[in-house]
């Protein structure tokens, strides 16, 4: 049994005219296509759903039964359609994002006030979460798209590049580091390192190692999250490294910043599902997000955009 839309169309609208003639002109089609078509339906069925007579059409008792469950169907149909076309139109939905804590606390926040002042009846789900826990909130279907540095094991990810910052150095006032005319990655060997543990201390260290050509060995206190290293080197307990989309943590626990030379850059990415299509929220996002990136430069981001 093979029956059609076009069929519960057509047999929708003589239910409710009671006429091949109005019904016909409702679908904007001839009465005789019409009639064919609903033989068709019946002979498919293998029921009679109108009874014709001289003096006008009626549902048969089967007809009767029938219709209302035909207009449940329709009736969800077209919402359903409805509802795909306001996803594409970016009218409603959900768009599900895994960020780094830090980020989700600072850079986010901006680029979703401006995503939604255009849409606002997208709801954005943010998910914070460790750096290393970005691509398995993805890979896991908790999270469509997600934001984070360069990842090795990445193969079932789509990675589209957001943007690249130069780590700077965070210190309290009054470390004797800062008096450093010019500030070298090796001059941090002296210095209790605070940073973020697992993937990124290993990758930073690997990058410093390759940068400068020399094995650096650091005294490293690693902690689960940046505000955490933040705060210890307010009270003096060391020195830290950081991105300047995190200059307004910087900034509320009193630090002061150096450039490190030489220049030493991390990458983060916009990732998604390689085998699955982002949606229309989704492609959108990420547009507003490379816009918004591409309008700052480092020294905006760290200093009158307070991020």
């Amino acid at each position: 049994m093979n029956v059609t839309l076009r069929q519960l169309r057509a047999f929708s609208a003589v239910a409710r005219t009671k006429s091949f003639t109005q019904a016909a002109n409702m679908l904007h089609v001839t009465q005789p296509a019409l009639s064919l078509i609903i033989n068709v339906l019946e002979s498919q069925l293998g029921v009679c759903l109108i009874d014709r007579h001289a003096a006008g059409n009626r549902l048969s008792k089967i007809g009767e039964e029938f219709y209302p469950l035909v207009s449940r169907i329709l009736s969800d149909i077209d919402r359903a359609l409805n509802d795909i076309n306001d996803l594409k139109l970016l009218e409603r939905g959900t768009l599900r994002m895994a960020v780094p804590q830090v980020m989700a606390s600072t850079l986010i926040p901006r680029i979703i006030s401006r995503f939604r002042a255009d849409y606002g009846k997208i709801h954005v789900d943010v998910i914070d979460c460790p750096v290393e826990e970005v691509s398995n909130r993805i890979m896991y279907g908790d999270a469509e798209i997600g934001i984070g540095p360069f990842q090795n094991e990445t193969q079932d990810l789509r990675a589209d590049l957001l943007f690249e910052q130069s780590f700077r150095l965070a210190a309290s006032e009054g470390c004797d580091l800062l008096s450093k005319k010019r500030i070298n990655w090796r001059d941090l060997e002296g210095y209790p390192m605070i940073i973020m543990g697992g993937q990124f201390a290993n990758q930073l260290i690997l990058d410093v190692h390759e940068l400068i050509g020399k094995p650096i060995s650091y005294s490293i206190q690693e902690v689960s999250f940046m505000s955490t290293a933040f705060g210890l080197v307010e009270s003096g307990a060391g020195v830290t490294v950081y991105l300047p989309y995190a200059s307004a943590l910087v900034k509320m626990h009193n630090l002061q910043t150096r450039k490190i030379y030489p220049d030493l850059k991390n990458r983060f990415y916009i990732y998604s599902d390689k085998n699955r299509d982002m949606s229309p929220a989704s492609k959108k996002f990420s547009e507003y997000a490379h816009n918004y990136m591409s309008e700052c430069s480092e020294s905006r981001l760290s200093s009158s955009w307070n991020l």
